[in-house]
């Protein structure tokens, strides 16, 4: 089923669940939880590719070779996957540990468009959707 959360949310939130992870009790209510935050986050765009780990540390500035400025490249692609983009701007805006101006200033250029109350909303579903993933992904990372 089609959904916000990055793919490797439920694989790491399985893994949790298979090896008994008693001492997260997020494991327990994830179900429910992710139910709600989806409905939250409201109706879904078009998928297109995902970086789905925008923190500022997987961009890389560097002189461009040809003397022509500087270049950006965005490293580290092992999550990468089939999903909704508004889900890496959720990502990003927690990794740059971002106010709420520096937020809305993201999603604002980001979408192009005027932010409503109905889109900050969402985006903040998305944050939790988004802090909920790096949660499982730090409990796994350490133990798989």
């Amino acid at each position: 089923l089609p959904c916000w959360a990055p793919p490797d949310l439920q694989r790491w939130l399985a893994y949790a669940r298979k090896e008994q992870y008693s001492r997260v009790p997020i494991v327990k209510v994830a179900d429910e939880m992710l139910q709600v935050l989806e409905a939250a986050a409201g109706s879904l765009g078009p998928a297109c590719l995902c970086h789905f780990d925008l923190l500022p540390d997987n961009f890389v500035r560097k002189n461009s070779p040809s003397g022509g400025g500087e270049c950006v490249w965005l490293v580290d692609f092992e999550y990468a996957a089939v999903g909704q983009p508004l889900m890496d701007v959720a990502i990003l805006s927690m990794g740059a540990s971002l106010d709420a101006h520096g937020e809305r200033v993201l999603l604002q250029a980001y979408l192009a468009a005027p932010l409503t109350e109905e889109v900050e909303r969402r985006f903040r579903a998305l944050k939790v959707l988004a802090s909920l993933r790096e949660t499982l992904w730090g409990v796994v990372a350490e133990q798989s």
